[in-house]
């Protein structure tokens, strides 16, 4: 409420664009997601070019499910500032989302040529794993670790990779390989919550 009513303040002194984006982002934070997205359409209604602006409320959208419509957000923000890197990552989580993982990978690959990121890189192996291309995203996670060794999220990755593949093939044997690899994330980063609920599933599916 604080911050609210500060920004409150701000606009009364100045109601400009940065502003105005601000309360919608504390609105948004606030769990407050209709009245963000109507003041990021009243911004858009000057500046339909404002990159952030447009990534935003695609975001607002993807967390109220309508992914189609943040698609094309995304599409366009992208469009506005093409170096812009965030709705890169989310336009290729939405197309993973709305289950067009081939679309996802061809978008992906072509950001990888003219620049490739480590956030990137991390992209791709998840669009791999729900694509269950596992052996391409084992290969790809494991060349990352090499050039990042402490990076927690390849490190799950890694896990979470042998745990799909026990629903494939030599179940015990994939269990007991993902179960050793949350360990393993879970001592490089003991604040790693999602390498404990993973190493509960692995224990529960055992």
């Amino acid at each position: 409420h604080d911050a609210s009513t500060f920004i409150e303040q701000s606009l009364k002194l100045n109601k400009n664009e940065d502003t105005l984006c601000d309360k919608a982002l504390i609105l948004e934070r606030m769990g407050m997601i209709e009245e963000s997205n109507v003041i990021y359409m009243e911004i858009l209604g000057k500046n339909p070019k404002k990159a952030i602006v447009l990534n935003n409320l695609g975001y607002n959208y993807r967390r109220q499910l309508r992914l189609r419509e943040s698609l094309g957000l995304f599409t366009k923000a992208i469009e506005a500032d093409p170096k812009y890197p965030t709705p890169i990552i989310n336009k290729a989580n939405v197309l993973k989302e709305l289950g067009m993982c081939d679309d996802a990978l061809i978008f992906v690959n072509k950001q990888i040529v003219r620049d490739s990121t480590l956030v990137l890189q991390k992209t791709k192996i998840d669009i791999l794993i729900e694509a269950l291309d596992l052996q391409e995203a084992f290969k790809i996670n494991e060349q990352m670790i090499q050039l990042n060794q402490n990076d927690s999220d390849l490190l799950n990755n890694r896990g979470v990779i042998f745990e799909q593949n026990s629903r494939h093939q030599h179940r015990e044997k994939y269990l007991e390989l993902a179960f050793k690899a949350f360990v393993h994330t879970k001592q490089m980063d003991p604040k790693y919550i999602l390498a404990t609920s993973n190493q509960v599933v692995c224990l529960i599916n055992t």
